[in-house]
Formats: structure tokens, sequence, C-alpha cells
């Protein structure tokens, strides 16, 4: 699968820096694409999937401009188990220059710099997808988040992050 979108809003939004003043027309695209790129059994859907997602926002506007994914997800990795997954992940976000320069510049007047700004959050996940029954899916993950604090402007410690998901389909 291949997608392409974007969207644009007339409408009036505050800039990201200065709330005083307002742009009409901001704007966004994205770029998402899926693909088998290695089958472990012709003729099914099991095999090795490729993920990557690019997310581009209007800088003037938006606080994290830019984001991107990329996963692989072995579908059906065994034989007996054909509708579970197994997927690993990595998110990279990055926070807006221009609000990176105007908070170092105020942290700059108490003689504090926040590197960590510009470095933005990445998270890494592995996860399973166990599907239990027809209806029922249990998905256990596990999450490394670097930088969790660059969207708050603090320095917060890497975290892991322990999730699971439980879906039900009617």
């Amino acid at each position: 699968h291949y997608k392409i979108g974007g969207y644009f809003d007339s409408s009036h939004a505050p800039d990201v820096t200065n709330p005083e003043r307002s742009y009409a027309g901001r704007y966004g695209f994205y770029f998402l694409a899926d693909q088998m790129v290695w089958s472990f059994q012709p003729g099914t859907d099991r095999g090795l999937i490729a993920v990557a997602n690019v997310t581009v926002s209007d800088k003037r506007t938006s606080p994290i401009p830019t984001y991107f994914t990329l996963a692989l997800v072995a579908q059906g990795p065994f034989d007996a188990r054909p509708h579970d997954f197994i997927a690993l992940g990595y998110v990279r976000d990055f926070v807006n220059s221009r609000v990176i320069t105007k908070e170092n510049a105020s942290l700059g007047t108490l003689g504090v710099l926040n590197p960590d700004l510009a470095l933005g959050e990445n998270i890494v996940e592995l996860a399973y997808g166990f599907q239990a029954t027809p209806w029922l899916q249990i998905h256990p993950n596990v999450q490394f988040v670097g930088n969790p604090g660059a969207f708050s402007f603090k320095h917060v410690p890497n975290a892991w992050v322990f999730g699971t998901h439980v879906g039900v389909t009617f």
C-alpha cells in the first residue's frame, strides 16, 4: 500500500512562537507505505512487511512540524499462528526550530540552555500481537522513549514503557 495525502486549512491559526500573530492557510502532507518484502509462505498473507511514514506540517503554526516512522512487521511468523505478528518500530519527532530558538532565548536570560530540545523525541517499540480468537487480539509491547521531555521543554530521563493493548472485534 502506498498513500500520499495532504491538507490545506484556510482558517486562521496562531503563530507557534507568537500567539498575537496568526496565519491563514496552514498546510501539511504525508506519505505512508507498507510493502511485503519477503513472503514466509507463498500464496498467504504471512511475511515480512516494511512500513514507512513521513508527516510534515506548517512550520509557522505547528510545534512538531515533522516526524517519521519506520517499522518491520513479521505477519504470521509461525505456521500455527498465521494471524499473530511481531513488530519492531522506530518513531522520530522533531521540535520546531523556531520554538527551540524562542525557548533557548528565554532560558538564556536565566543562564540556562536546554540542548535536548534539538534532539526531539524518539521511540523504539517491540510488540507481539497474539490473535487469541477470531475476535480477540492481545498486543503486549515494550517501548524505549528517548528524550521524553523534549516537547515540554524539560529534561526528563529516558524511559522504558510496558503496555498491553486488548482489541475486541464485533
